[in-house]
């Protein structure tokens, strides 16, 4: 499969989500082609997950984002995998950064799962991180409950173990 083709079909999966911020075929392109996304095969060879370092914010933070399974694939450790290698990417390419994620109610116990810790003070993100749920699908149901994010935010501390069938 070419790489557009790829991102075309991860792009699909983040539209067809309603849970995530959607990604073009042109920013999953760019992850990929600067080593901040991953893919996660099966044992078939077909795609089966992705993820990227999404995001470049003020004091050093890097957002790790657009966690996505192919909706025929999941519930079987993918969502897991991409989480596993996206963490071991982000510290390697950005070894002084600090890693967050904004986790959906899917992400958050796979993120928790891999060593991520709640923040439970919104204030030690930079304001402008928040700036980006404007394009979201749930912006409307969350500024309706009074939240600033439908998300809950994390930050990684410890990466638990190295996986296979990954590709930066």
């Amino acid at each position: 499969m070419e790489k557009e083709e790829i991102a075309k079909k991860i792009s699909d999966w983040t539209l067809e989500s309603n849970s995530m911020l959607p990604k073009s075929p042109d920013e999953i392109l760019k992850y990929l082609m600067e080593g901040k996304g991953v893919l996660v095969l099966n044992q078939e060879g077909e795609i089966a997950g992705f993820g990227a370092v999404t995001f470049n914010w003020p004091d050093n933070w890097k957002e790790l984002g657009a966690v996505i399974v192919d909706p025929g694939k999941r519930e079987h450790g993918f969502g897991h995998k991409v989480v596993k290698e996206l963490i071991a990417t982000a510290k390697e390419i950005f070894p002084d950064s600090k890693l967050f994620a904004l986790c959906n109610d899917k992400s958050l116990k796979i993120f928790l799962d891999n060593g991520a810790e709640v923040i439970t003070d919104s204030d030690l993100l930079p304001l402008e991180v928040f700036g980006e749920c404007v394009h979201c699908p749930k912006f409307i149901e969350a500024k309706n409950q009074g939240k600033i994010c439908c998300d809950t935010p994390v930050t990684i501390k410890e990466t638990k173990s190295e996986v296979g069938g990954c590709y930066r």
